[in-house]
């Protein structure tokens, strides 16, 4: 700690006052940071005093690591189904996080995330309906689909530039 190009994304944030900043991974979770709870810090004392500090995280580590992960301003856990069985297909793990045990010890507003696929399609509404009865106030399904091919209504879309220039493969 501090990460290399720290200096570069603080000023970038402070120069721009951009409003959030999220702490995900791509082929890692942010909560396998050992010094998380120490950037956390960092930015806090750097920071302009409106920036939130949001996590993006797959849960699993969640309640091992509570203390720090309360200290970010909201986070958002991508679980794709409560089944197991569907959950390793997913995951690559049979262990679902206890999204009951996060949301009754966690002080921060948590949102749930769902890429939908082959695996849940079929599970994503009773999914959705168990988040809602857990207490999940916005629980977001993401579907990697081309937009040329959408029906129906959507509140945001997100268009990845690479699928739909050479196709998902």
């Amino acid at each position: 700690l501090p990460p290399l190009g720290i200096e570069a994304l603080i000023s970038v944030v402070n120069q721009h006052a951009i409003p959030e900043v999220v702490f995900t991974g791509t082929t890692s979770d942010p909560q396998l940071y050992r010094f998380e709870g120490e950037l956390l810090e960092l930015l806090r004392g750097r920071l302009h005093p409106r920036a939130r500090l949001s996590v993006h995280t797959n849960g699993a580590r969640t309640l091992d690591r509570l203390e720090v992960f309360n200290r970010y301003d909201r986070a958002c856990l991508s679980i794709p189904s409560f089944c197991p069985d569907i959950y390793e297909a997913m995951m690559g793990s049979r262990k679902v996080p206890d999204l009951a045990a996060i949301l009754a010890k966690t002080t921060v507003p948590v949102k749930v995330s769902a890429v939908v696929n082959e695996h849940n399609a079929s599970d994503i509404e009773a999914f959705v309906a168990e988040c809602r009865e857990l207490g999940v106030r916005r629980c977001t399904r993401v579907e990697l689909r081309d937009y040329r091919d959408l029906t129906g209504r959507y509140d945001r879309i997100a268009s990845i530039e690479m699928c739909e220039a050479v196709g998902e493969r």
